[in-house]
């Protein structure tokens, strides 16, 4: 009993720490000064769904690392890709905003993570658990994912993934696994509940970082999350998600 309570989740601190030498300069300094913790400070809102209350990760592998530990609490890991990035006040640093889908398509999610710390959080969002660690696969900075937007996610992931040739033939090992063990076998479409959220962090978070954009009252946000929810794409389409924004000064209505 005590051995199954005392499996291990995560690398050391210090393991972690030695990760992000491979990183640039610059980017290591800001991570090593960051604070090791398992929650941000004088956060808001839920653990890791909240642009308030990210997830506290060591890097763009730390994030990749993190998302591969996941599993929901049936067991079953994640496909990710990252929609975009954004400011958010009090927090140093932007914020990345993660899309995820479950293997086995019945869990849809948006998380939210920043990356400047020297070790990934030990806490997990509600509703997921850690996988124990692997002595092999846990080490990667690659899985089921990427840290940029697939436009076609998650069909669009194992393409993805053997394009990245900076892990060679395990990434593609990865995208064939992918594709015959879990995408040949579901249609991963978005519930419309999941479609609404996506687009109502869009329009709040995403639109609301760019200048072109202007803010909207209640009603007209409202009717711009109806028609966004309608437009966010579907598996397969090669469409942007920059068609649910609207130039400053273009009718809601044309």
């Amino acid at each position: 009993m005590i051995g199954i309570l005392n499996r291990k989740k995560d690398k050391s601190t210090e393991e972690q720490i030695e990760e992000i030498k491979c990183l640039p300069d610059i980017l290591q300094r800001s991570l090593l000064e960051g604070e090791s913790c398992d929650y941000l400070s004088n956060v808001e809102g839920e653990f890791g769904r909240s642009p308030r209350n990210p997830i506290p990760v060591n890097g763009p592998f730390g994030e990749i690392r993190y998302l591969n530990s996941l599993r929901t609490i049936s067991d079953v890991g994640l496909i990710y890709h990252r929609i975009g990035s954004i400011e958010v006040e009090s927090i140093k640093g932007n914020v990345d905003i993660f899309e995820t889908v479950s293997l086995d398509n019945r869990v849809w999610d948006i998380l939210f993570f920043h990356m400047y710390h020297p070790r990934r959080s030990t806490n997990t969002p509600s509703s997921y658990k850690k996988a124990d660690y692997d002595k092999y696969f846990s080490i990667l900075p690659i899985g089921f994912g990427v840290t940029s937007r697939d436009n076609s996610f998650p069909y669009g992931i194992p393409k993805r993934l053997i394009e990245s040739k900076e892990f060679g033939s395990m990434s593609e090992k990865l995208a064939k696994h992918l594709q015959d063990s879990f995408l040949n076998k579901h249609d991963f479409i978005r519930p419309d509940d999941h479609k609404r959220i996506l687009a109502e962090i869009i329009l709040k978070y995403i639109n609301k970082s760019k200048d072109q954009y202007r803010s909207y009252t209640t009603s007209e946000y409202k009717e711009l999350a109806d028609d966004a929810a309608g437009k966010i794409i579907n598996p397969g389409e090669r469409t942007s998600f920059q068609v649910i924004f609207r130039p400053k000064g273009k009718s809601l209505r044309n």
